[in-house]
């Protein structure tokens, strides 16, 4: 059952910034004796609800390799060696002091998993100062540097299962220019997936392959999280004014407390400001007073919607202390629970649950 509040907007709001990937859980934040986030025998970390692979290759200590994630804070710039791939284009991260950084892996490891399906809105993605490094001097493997032909190109691919969903491609670099500030990726369209696998491809190649470093950087990976359907409200309880409010639908209320003077004949809720194909919930407080509760301001109401069997329901708690009566909307009737004991309201009349009127 659905139930409408006017109070969830802060809720979404937290429930949703809980989800995202930042990367600024204490325990993947780095350290300042080791900005790279090192990791343990487990192969993965986890920002918001999603999983990051990572495969350390140790096989050349001192000199070790990260492959797949590797969360960073570096703030500095300038690239002198590989030791600096880590550092975003730009300095900082899109938001708070963590990002990650991505190198393809020939070990694997190196995607986004969830423990169930999940839609994503996109994330933020930049340069490192490696690729920046090659596009504008040719460092390394890259052979001068970039002109107006080149490009480099990052596809995220949406995976449900074994089976390859869909795909979005990004341009790194592209027409004699490249990504250095953040910039959102939009990844509305691969639907529901279990994971998200990463591929790089560019205009530069050797006999050895390409020859362009597969690095980039992400922040603030965001999953979606579904936005309540707006609902609106009209009732005469304030002695005639018949003003739409508006509401939203959610899995969770929050009670309204009504505050004027409860009186009038009944309740539209609707999902438009209109009187279009509104739900009509006709309680007033006549019905009540046949039944011996008289609703007064500040009255708690928590209204619930069913939109499958297209029902509403009312419940009413009395601030004098009252027990909680429950109305709900079904064939043309109210039925109502009051003390235990079921009351059916139809036709403006009252009766009991053997249907002998009050």
């Amino acid at each position: 059952m659905k139930k409408l509040s006017f109070l969830l907007c802060m809720f979404l709001a937290v429930n949703m910034y809980a989800q995202v990937a930042d990367f600024e859980e204490a325990a993947i934040t780095p350290t300042e004796a080791n900005s790279e986030y090192l990791m343990d025998a487990t192969g993965t970390f986890t920002s918001g609800v999603c999983s990051f692979g990572q495969y350390v290759d140790a096989a050349y200590a001192p000199a070790i390799y990260y492959y797949g994630f590797v969360a960073s804070n570096h703030t500095d710039t300038v690239f002198e060696s590989y030791e600096d791939a880590y550092q975003v284009v730009g300095g900082k991260a899109h938001s708070g002091n963590n990002y990650v950084v991505w190198y393809s892996s020939w070990y694997g490891n190196d995607r986004v998993t969830v423990t169930e399906e999940t839609e994503f809105d996109g994330f933020y993605v930049n340069n490192n100062t490696y690729m920046q490094a090659s596009i504008v001097d040719g460092f390394g493997l890259t052979d001068g540097a970039f002109t107006a032909t080149d490009w480099v190109k990052l596809t995220i691919y949406g995976i449900n299962g074994t089976d390859t969903v869909g795909q979005v491609d990004v341009d790194l670099a592209k027409d004699g220019s490249y990504i250095q500030t953040w910039t959102w990726v939009d990844l509305s369209e691969l639907g529901a997936v279990t994971a998200l696998a990463f591929g790089m491809d560019g205009s530069r190649y050797n006999s050895y392959g390409l020859e362009i470093p597969t690095y980039f950087c992400m922040d603030d990976l965001t999953p979606h999280v579904d936005e309540p359907a707006t609902y609106f409200i009209k009732n005469n309880w304030n002695g005639g004014n018949w003003t739409w409010q508006q509401m939203e639908l959610a899995e969770d209320g929050i009670t309204y407390t009504y505050q004027g003077v409860f009186g009038g004949t009944g309740v539209n809720i609707n999902t438009e400001a209109d009187d279009s194909e509104a739900l009509w919930f006709p309680i007033d407080q006549w019905h009540f007073t046949a039944l011996g509760y008289e609703p007064a301001a500040g009255d708690e109401i928590l209204f619930e919607y069913d939109s499958q069997e297209s029902t509403i329901t009312a419940t009413f708690k009395g601030k004098s202390g009252l027990e909680t009566i429950t109305i709900k909307s079904e064939n043309n009737s109210l039925k109502v629970m009051m003390n235990g004991q079921l009351y059916i309201i139809r036709d403006g009349k009252t009766y009991n649950a053997c249907g002998v009127e009050m």
